[in-house]
């Protein structure tokens, strides 16, 4: 379930493809580039969920992502989060969407694609993710943020 009314409410508008209510209860100011970029955030991600759904978004996307602060994202940093949460959500289950592997490896190949996690401090939201995985789902997220290898300690000589 949705953790929230208004998050549940993006939840059925993307199911539904309804782009405009996505939109509205984003909050998201049209041609406003210095908004304050949670708006944008929440509507590029249920824009995303719209796609996922199988709804034709792409022009809504290139929209938010141009015609608001999110054109300031010029390393895609805030782009690649964006998926990687969805990557989570899809391996997870989280903000009311259903366990989904197939969607959470397109969008964590995607994060990782975006450098996500060479632009953005994730090593130790890495291993939290880890830990909350099935074997399953930690394959999947593994493919795509693999582990980093630890230098075995020497042994103590007796």
């Amino acid at each position: 379930m949705a953790k929230d009314t208004g998050e549940a409410k993006l939840l059925a508008a993307a199911k539904a493809g309804k782009i405009d209510r996505i939109i509205e209860l984003s909050g998201v100011e049209e041609d406003d580039d210095e908004g304050d970029g949670e708006s944008e955030i929440t509507a590029y991600k249920w824009l995303l969920v719209a796609g996922d759904f199988g709804h034709d978004v792409e022009d809504d996307l290139d929209a938010i992502h141009t015609g608001t602060s999110l054109h300031h994202d010029d390393d895609q940093a805030v782009v690649g989060s964006i998926h990687f949460e969805l990557g989570e959500a899809y391996l997870r289950g989280l903000d009311g969407l259903a366990v989904d592997h197939e969607l959470a490896k397109e969008h964590l190949d995607q994060a990782k694609e975006l450098r996500v996690d060479q632009s953005l401090d994730l090593a130790k939201e890495l291993e939290r993710i880890r830990k909350k995985l099935g074997a399953e789902a930690l394959a999947i997220f593994n493919s795509a943020f693999p582990p980093k290898k630890t230098k075995a300690k020497p042994k103590a000589k007796r």
